[in-house]
């Protein structure tokens, strides 16, 4: 048994391929039409106001350290996102 323990990799290529992995799946899964964006100045504004959200959203990233709260906090960013793109 402790053999098979040991065969996990803890290399960084391996840690890396799962952060890419968990990237994926933390992205949107479904991306809207909407109709806002056909207008040049309303598309600058939106962007704008995205960026301000994930600068924010990044500040208080920091401030969670175990892995239950930061895990609860990335969770809460997605279901912020979702929520933010029916009200668009």
């Amino acid at each position: 048994m402790d053999g098979k323990l040991m065969n996990f990799s803890n290399s960084t290529t391996d840690k890396t391929e799962r952060l890419k992995d968990y990237k994926a799946l933390a992205d949107q899964t479904v991306q809207l039409k909407l109709h806002h964006m056909d207008v040049k100045q309303l598309r600058k504004l939106f962007t704008q106001n995205n960026k301000i959200i994930r600068d924010t959203l990044e500040r208080y990233k920091g401030r969670y350290t175990t892995k239950a709260n930061i895990t609860i906090y990335k969770l809460m960013v997605i279901a912020l996102d979702a929520e933010l793109q029916n009200v668009l």
